[in-house]
């Protein structure tokens, strides 16, 4: 993906269940959400106008759950 980042993404019954975002170097993520994904249950990452903002290192992995 755009920035260096690797998804591994899980869906159920058309919606987004879990998104693990893998980092391959120092960077920020942008991730856009919608009525399919929803908002992660983790309360901790920016998220402004729909966009989750989070920044992360090379060699990171961010877990988020819907």
């Amino acid at each position: 993906a755009r920035g260096n980042f690797i998804f591994d993404l899980e869906w159920k019954d058309g919606k987004m269940k879990t998104a693990k975002v893998y980092a391959e170097s120092d960077n920020i993520l942008r991730l856009k959400l919608n009525d399919r994904t929803g908002i992660p249950a983790e309360n901790k990452f920016a998220i402004e106008n729909n966009v989750l903002t989070a920044q992360m290192k090379a060699g990171e992995m961010i877990e988020f759950n819907f």
